[in-house]
Order: C-alpha cells, then sequence, then structure tokens
C-alpha cells in the first residue's frame, strides 16, 4: 500500500518524537511529528492519496459479507489481526500490506475456480489471512493523520464501502455456517474437544506471554491496563455482535415474510438495509463527531437508540413490513454511528501510538472474537426455535385444513426449499396459503426471540460506554507516523522553492 513510501513503522522510527504527552489516567505518547511540522502538500501528495486509496480498496477487498459462507475468514482473522499488528509494528507495514494484497488475490482465485467444498473452505482460508492486514484500515489509516482527523478519515474510508456492503445483498446473498449445532451436535466430541482445547491454549498463551521473559512479546499484556481502550474495545465488539444479529436473521426474515413474487428486487433491497444502513451511520457520525464533541455519550446514545429499536423488531409479524424495515434501518444507522467512533476511540486511547498495530490488532481480534461469539448464540437461538416452532404450527394448520397427515413433512420441506410443491400429495391453493401463512407466523415467532436476546448485549454494551472515559481532548493535531520517504521528498522540494 502506497509502495516505498511505507517504511519500517515500529517502535524505533527515525526522527522519533516523544516530547508531546497528554496527561490523564491514559495518558498518550509515541508521536512522530505535529500537524503544523508536516511539510507542505503532505496531505495532498500521490503518496499520501495513494496509500489512502489502497486502505479504501484493502478494506472492500476484505468485507466478511462476501466470504460468509466460511467459518474459516473469521478463524484466520480474529487470530492473524493480532500478529499482524505486533509484526507490523517492529518490522513495518510495507511488506506486510503488500503480502496481504497479494493473498487476497491468490484466495480470490482459489474460491472463484473451486470444485469442490475443501478448495472452497482453503480459498477463504487464504483471504481470511489477507483480510487481517485489510481490516486493519481503522488503525493504519489512523496513525498517518493527525489525532482530530481520525473520525474523518475512517468515514472517509467507509464510503468506498457503500457498493460493496451497502449493496452487495442486492447482488447476492449468502449466510454463514457455524459448527455448533449446524455441522455437529453440541454435544458430539468434534465441539467439545475443539472448545476444550482452545480454551486451554488461550490460558497458557496467557501465562507465556504474562511471565515468560520475552523481549517482543506478541501480545504486550500492558494494553490490558488501560481502562479507556479496553472499554472502547468491548463497545467495539458487541456493536459488531448486535449487528450480526439482524445481518444473519434480517435477511431471511426478508425472504420468507416480505418478500414479493412480482418484485424480486425489492426483497433484496430490504436486505439490503443492514449493509447499507450501517454503512451509512459510520461515515455521517465520523464525519459530524467531532463538531458535535462529547464522543463518549455520542457512543452511549447511539447504543441506547440501536438497542430500544432492535428490540421493536420483536414487535413486527408478516403484515407489518414497513414497521420492520424502519425499526432496522434506524437501528442499524445508530449502531453504525456507534461503531464507526468507538472503533477510531480504540486507536486514540492506545498509550503508545509509535505502537498502533499492536494495540489495535489485539482489540480486533477481541472484537471478532466477542461478535463470533454472539453470531454463534445468534443462530443456535434461531435454528433452535425454528425447530420447536415451524414444524408444530403448520402441521396443525395445514391438517386443520385438509392435508394428508402423509403429506406434511413434504409440503414443510417444500416450504423451506428443499423439496417441491409438485410433489405434496393433496395440496390445495387454499392448503397452500394457510399452510404459508402458519409458516411465516412460526419464523416471526423465532426470528422474535432472536431481537429480544439483543438486549442482553446492548446492555452490556451500554455499561461499557459509561466506562469508557472522555476522549474529547485527544483530538489533537499530533501525528502517529509519516510516509517518511514521501516526508524526505516534500522537505526537498520545499528546500528548493526556497
Amino acid at each position: 500500500m502506497g509502495g516505498d513510501q511505507i517504511e519500517a513503522a515500529g517502535s524505533e522510527r527515525e526522527g522519533y518524537d516523544d516530547t508531546t504527552r497528554i496527561t490523564d489516567d491514559n495518558e498518550v505518547h509515541g508521536f512522530e511529528t505535529d500537524e503544523e511540522h508536516v511539510p507542505r502538500g503532505y496531505f495532498t501528495s500521490s503518496f499520501f492519496i495513494g496509500s489512502m486509496t489502497a486502505i479504501c480498496l484493502g478494506l472492500f477487498a476484505g468485507d466478511p459479507n462476501v466470504v460468509w459462507v466460511a467459518l474459516s475468514y473469521t478463524l484466520t482473522s480474529a487470530v492473524c489481526l493480532t500478529l499482524v499488528g505486533r509484526v507490523s509494528d517492529i518490522f513495518g507495514r510495507r511488506w506486510i500490506y503488500v503480502g496481504g494484497a497479494a493473498l487476497g488475490l491468490i484466495g480470490s482465485i482459489v474460491c472463484a475456480t473451486a470444485q469442490n467444498i475443501p478448495s472452497l473452505i482453503g480459498g477463504t482460508t487464504i483471504i481470511g489471512v489477507a483480510a487481517s492486514t485489510q481490516l486493519s484500515y481503522y488503525w493504519v489509516m489512523g496513525e498517518l493523520v493527525p489525532m482530530r482527523y481520525r473520525l474523518a478519515g475512517n468515514a472517509l474510508v467507509y464510503v468506498s464501502q457503500i457498493p460493496g456492503s451497502g449493496i452487495a445483498p442486492v447482488l447476492i446473498l449468502l449466510m454463514g455456517l457455524n459448527w455448533g449445532g449446524s455441522v455437529h451436535p453440541w454435544k458430539s466430541s468434534w465441539v467439545i474437544a475443539t472448545i476444550v482445547v482452545g480454551f486451554v491454549s488461550l490460558v497458557a498463551f496467557v501465562l507465556w506471554e504474562t511471565f515468560m521473559p520475552l523481549n517482543e512479546p506478541l501480545v504486550p499484556m500492558r494494553v490490558f491496563r488501560n481502562r479507556g481502550w479496553i472499554a472502547a474495545t468491548i463497545v467495539s465488539g458487541l456493536g459488531a455482535s448486535i449487528y450480526y444479529a439482524f445481518a444473519i436473521v434480517w435477511p431471511q426474515m426478508v425472504a420468507i415474510l416480505y418478500s414479493d413474487s412480482a418484485h424480486p428486487l425489492s426483497a433484496a433491497w430490504l436486505a439490503a438495509l443492514v449493509g447499507l444502513l450501517i454503512v451509512m451511520g459510520e461515515i455521517v457520525g465520523g464525519f459530524i463527531a467531532k463538531s458535535i464533541k462529547h464522543i463518549k455519550w455520542q457512543i452511549f446514545t447511539a447504543i441506547c437508540v440501536g438497542a430500544i429499536f432492535f428490540a421493536c423488531v420483536a414487535t413486527c409479524t408478516p403484515d407489518t413490513k414497513g414497521r420492520a424495515s424502519a425499526f432496522v434501518a434506524i437501528g442499524v444507522f445508530a449502531l453504525g454511528w456507534a461503531e464507526s467512533l468507538s472503533i477510531t476511540v480504540v486507536t486514540l486511547t492506545a498509550k503508545e501510538q509509535n505502537q498502533l498495530g499492536s494495540a489495535s490488532g489485539i482489540a480486533g481480534s477481541i472484537r471478532f472474537l466477542i461478535s463470533s461469539i454472539a453470531s454463534t448464540v445468534y443462530t443456535v437461538t434461531l435454528n433452535s426455535q425454528l425447530a420447536q416452532k415451524v414444524a408444530p404450527r403448520v402441521t396443525t394448520a395445514v391438517e386443520g385444513v385438509g392435508l394428508p397427515a402423509s403429506s406434511v413433512a413434504s409440503f414443510i420441506a417444500a416450504l423451506g426449499g428443499t423439496g417441491n410443491m409438485t410433489d405434496v400429495q393433496g395440496l390445495t391453493s387454499n392448503i397452500l396459503a394457510v399452510g404459508t401463512r402458519a409458516y411465516q407466523e412460526a419464523n416471526a415467532s423465532a426470528y422474535r426471540v432472536v431481537f429480544l436476546s439483543t438486549i442482553a448485549w446492548s446492555a452490556i454494551g451500554i455499561i461499557a460506554c459509561l466506562v469508557m472515559p472522555d476522549v474529547d481532548h485527544l483530538l489533537t493535531k499530533q501525528v502517529a507516523t509519516t510516509l517518511r520517504k514521501e516526508n524526505q521528498v516534500l522537505e526537498r522540494d520545499e528546500k528548493v522553492d526556497a
């Protein structure tokens, strides 16, 4: 990204300036320069604009919605975010990100040419590794601009995501799979062993990083002594967690409750509300948050608004398409606003700005962990509710209007898309109408439980917001790092002009 201009961005940068400090309970230091000392034309130079463009395109390629079908994406990204942040702090950003872009290209080619599921999984694993560089956009961008422009910088990056994240459901609509309760039962050895081994490995890793005399630990444990960073990380993770409830459930809800065979694109546009409105919330919040001030309370308010409207979707039925769409739109917009701000606060509250990758990479992994747990809970809850409610309600309804008991199973399968209505013996137009309505009502009842479950995640997010410190005073002119080769070129040109 940006070629030679991004040289070693490690902790021992040449010309490092640690003279400016912000003194409070979360002292921030490690800046390379100040906005007033940046050479003339730096922020409009081709190198700087090229780097920002690369960040935007990288995030576009790393959008989880594109490869949502693969659990391997989430796993590899969650692990590699921490690794990328720390390693690039030590050895520099340039080749890490060039390598990530190359892996993204290779992974995309593998997936595009895959002829079987193992090949597809392999390709998405490669993409997941690549995305760990692409999804680090918020701190790579953040360290290049003055602290006071980080909110707007993130908003600018989000603008580039409208075609992909915003309207992708109109072009293709894929939903993710999780092992537990899906590929394998929760009580199976596959699931239990994976959870136990993973937990033990995590504990062992923390103990190793904490007590071993390591010169360059992968996870500097001192970041966990930063209250502001912890609160912002939790809020950003919980924001993503609440969002996933709608990313998972809303497209299904639209397809089953609000689709219109006469206007097939209308359902696709409705499904696009989640992706489009969260991006719009991120953009608007990022651009105007600084002028409104009180960043902490903006996040708190947005989380509260999102929580209210998300819970209100539980009141919707197959007959309330307009109300459901409005509630989802408002809730997701508010959540985008909160997420845009909280993910920026993660970078603002990092104490060592010259090692921003380490703190932000760890935060990214934690965010993935929280959202993965939440999406699993939503998926399991939804599948459990559907299993309990669909078959009994539909069976009672269609048998009551004359469908033979022997045809009920094939009728339900056809409604769920795994069968054909022409194979249902004894089916009439009246039975079809009654059965379809019962199927919709049963699904609505299952979705209702998922929407109500977001209240718990919202409550935790609200508490985390209250713990988060005020950060308005951190929106300064200080710059964490500069594109050093471009810096030198501009200085030389400035001398020539003089």
